[in-house]
């Protein structure tokens, strides 16, 4: 699901976004930035939900679960830098978010 996400974080990606990620699975790529829980449920696969925001200049955008929706949504006040260490976002490839937006968000707007 789509979300807004405050500017300051589309500005400290954007300073990041030609640097690459040497993935375990998928080798040298562009990289792209998921929360944690994100991360861990492509694992797991647990249903957590998978938001991204629209403002990027990167090849994905940013991305989170349902629970840090929720925090973000709780504490519209929080700085950014509260809420990017609660989502605790980690490096990853764009093929790696791909897979975790197929498996998260994908298949729920297939099935509904």
């Amino acid at each position: 699901m789509l979300s807004d996400v405050p500017n300051s974080q589309a500005q400290a990606r954007r300073e990041i976004v030609s640097y690459q990620v040497n993935c375990t699975k998928h080798g040298q790529h562009e990289l792209a930035i998921a929360c944690i829980h994100v991360c861990h449920a492509t694992k797991s696969g647990a249903s957590i939900g998978f938001y991204w925001s629209r403002d990027t200049d990167g090849p994905r955008p940013d991305a989170w679960c349902r629970s840090c929706e929720l925090w973000n949504r709780e504490h519209p006040g929080a700085p950014l830098k509260e809420w990017m260490q609660e989502a605790n976002f980690q490096l990853l490839c764009v093929h790696c978010w791909d897979e975790a937006k197929a498996m998260l968000f994908d298949r729920f707007q297939e099935a509904g």
